[in-house]
């Protein structure tokens, strides 16, 4: 999607979740072969910079097999609390580390 619709979808989310959890490139050299899905072509390209304007977030730099950018961004209209006690024996934290996998993003919190 463009840009544009991106940071719309973006916001409409906010409005309705408490977090929002983006895995995205970074930068304009993600090749794509001539067969590209359409719903997999990449139709504009963010940079880091692009979320700064989001005053709640955490955001991780990784890099993919071949050395290409991408970020795990998280974004929420609220401070983000990473200890912030979810359902018995779970805290945002875990529920981050463990069911989503994201266990290098929150040790380098």
């Amino acid at each position: 999607m463009t840009k544009k619709d991106a940071e719309n979808v973006i916001e409409k989310s906010l409005n309705i979740s408490e977090y929002v959890l983006i895995n995205i490139p970074i930068g304009n050299n993600w090749e794509q072969s001539g067969n590209i899905n359409p719903y997999e072509e990449h139709k504009s390209f963010w940079q880091i910079s692009d979320f700064k304007n989001y005053p709640n977030k955490i955001i991780k730099i990784f890099n993919d097999h071949i050395y290409r950018k991408f970020a795990v961004v998280i974004l929420s209209k609220n401070v983000i609390n990473l200890n912030k006690k979810l359902p018995p024996l779970y805290n945002l934290k875990n529920f981050l580390k463990y069911k989503l996998g994201l266990i290098n993003l929150i040790n380098s919190k």
